[in-house]
């Protein structure tokens, strides 16, 4: 994808006449799937660290593998709260470029 110019007349390459606002698609795409991506990563790591503190509980795990696992989940629940706001952001700037450009 290329960038776009994004005006009240709709999307125009290069048109030097319009003031408009360069908005790059695979921007918004790539910070989305950052941000989506960062939050998958923290769901995974969050669902292994509870098997781990499962099988803590059911004595099947070390002391220290338990006391990682509850580091690892927050740490994780770090990311998860990173991810989403990276999402809720890219989302907030398209509505605002929808709002401004419609």
């Amino acid at each position: 994808m290329t960038d776009c110019t994004v005006s009240t007349g709709g999307c125009r390459d290069n048109d030097p006449e319009v003031v408009s606002t360069t908005v790059s698609l695979l921007d918004i795409n790539t910070a989305f799937n950052a941000g989506f991506t960062a939050f998958q990563r923290a769901e995974e790591g969050l669902q292994r660290n509870a098997l781990v503190i499962a099988r803590g509980v059911a004595g099947e795990e070390r002391n220290e593998d338990i006391n990682t696992a509850l580091v690892q989940s927050a740490a994780d629940s770090s990311l998860a709260s990173a991810g989403a706001s990276v999402v809720r952001s890219v989302d907030e700037a398209v509505g605002t470029l929808i709002d401004e450009f419609a």
